[in-house]
């Protein structure tokens, strides 16, 4: 299959054939050069998540333009790559101009232009064919620049139009004003849509995939609050993979059910969310809120899909968690040696605890674990030795202890000096 425009000569189309094939060896060479001098032009500045995206986007491009050499494909055929799509929505949700990802482009041209000239230098043809094809490959790129960043601009508008309706530029700061302590301002309502003589549920929504993108999680609470019984959602991005929620809930003060929640990030890859309990009015917009941030604090130490503030243990812990070495060196006072990091103790602390919540109950323990009655006062018996005092002593630390260790994780215990 042929590019588009005038077919090459019969003594040429090897020529160009070969030019193409030897840019395509160079191909993850070239890739990297790009990503990298497009790194320095201050379209990502430290994010992570943005560089990623941007090597995904010069790959994807450079890909198709090889295959546009080679004739793989003809330029009729060129369409945005997704992850140049992907990566030109995330810039415009960043505020990032349409001019300075057009620039990106021709910056890039550029550069594989250099490195054509070098791969044509090494051909072993007359100096008029080699002229002949760069010439050819040169106006290859163009015609494949000039199509793509059309269509790139227009990808970027119609992302920035549509982030604009979806963060609501003067409610979201209006929102962000109440949740500083500020007085709802006359008009609240009517410039927002939000009602807040009623019950509502704050969370924070995001995804561990870096490939996720804010619609989902839009979609997603929309979701959420049609299977609540409707009113609208607010919904403020916090940075590309999370956002924070609000889901009215009108005069029901019942706490949102966890399965209601993974219903609704069904769609969305790797998707999570940390939930605050319902809260009514201003204050309670505001509270449910922090609640949800705290909830999330302890969600990240683990890898539940939904952490509600409400669930056992997750506010005490979210409070105490808040000074880290503090409450290691307290974990570490109430449970003794059980707080030493070995696979031993991590058996023996999950029994005491079970132990505990069980009302101190050896039956009901010994059938939850699946063990023997005798075996279960086995392990009791060995963790108060472990821990160096009766379970029974101090016994409201050592289960909020236990606690800390499941929500927050093994950063709160010590390391075992045999290991």
């Amino acid at each position: 299959m042929s590019v588009a425009g005038p077919a090459p000569d019969d003594d040429l189309a090897p020529v160009l054939a070969a030019a193409g094939a030897r840019m395509r060896l160079r191909e993850n060479e070239i890739c990297e050069a790009v990503t990298k001098t497009l790194a320095g032009l201050d379209l990502i500045a430290n994010d992570d998540v943005l560089r990623r995206m941007l090597g995904a986007s010069v790959a994807a491009n450079l890909s198709l333009i090889m295959e546009l050499a080679t004739g793989v494909v003809t330029i009729e055929q060129v369409v945005v790559p997704p992850p140049a799509a992907a990566y030109a929505e995330r810039l415009a949700q960043r505020g990032v101009s349409a001019d300075r990802l057009v620039r990106a482009y021709f910056v890039a041209q550029n550069q594989v232009k250099h490195y054509l000239y070098d791969e044509v230098e090494q051909l072993d043809v007359p100096r008029v064919a080699k002229l002949r094809v760069v010439h050819d490959m040169s106006d290859l790129f163009f015609q494949y620049i000039d199509k793509v960043t059309v269509a790139i601009l227009e990808i970027h508008q119609a992302e920035e139009r549509r982030w604009n309706q979806a963060t609501g530029n003067m409610a979201s700061v209006m929102v962000h004003r109440v949740l500083a302590g500020e007085d709802p301002p006359a008009g609240f309502a009517e410039e927002t849509g939000i009602h807040l003589d009623q019950h509502h549920v704050g969370l924070v929504l995001w995804s561990d995939d870096a490939e996720s993108s804010l619609r989902e999680l839009e979609r997603a609470s929309r979701e959420l609050a049609s299977r609540q019984g409707g009113g609208r959602v607010v919904f403020s991005a916090l940075d590309p993979t999370t956002a924070w929620v609000w889901v009215p809930r009108g005069n029901r003060s019942e706490p949102l059910a966890a399965d209601t929640v993974r219903r609704a990030l069904a769609a969305v890859p790797s998707g999570r969310a940390s939930v605050g309990l319902p809260a009514f009015g201003v204050a309670g917009f505001r509270r449910t809120h922090r609640q949800a941030l705290a909830a999330r604090e302890i969600a990240l130490a683990g890898s539940d899909q939904v952490t509600g503030y409400g669930d056992e243990g997750v506010a005490a812990v979210s409070m105490l968690a808040r000074d880290d070495g503090e409450l290691r060196l307290w974990v570490a006072e109430a449970l003794g040696g059980l707080a030493v990091d070995n696979e031993t103790n991590e058996r023996l602390r999950e029994t005491v605890l079970i132990f505990l919540q069980a009302g101190g109950s050896i039956n009901a323990a010994a059938e939850t674990l699946v063990l023997h009655r005798n075996s279960m006062r086995y392990r009791l018996s060995r963790a108060a030795e472990v821990r160096g005092r009766d379970l029974d002593e101090s016994r409201m630390d050592l289960e909020l202890a236990l606690h800390c260790v499941r929500l927050v994780g093994k950063r709160l215990l010590t390391h075992d000096s045999r290991n």
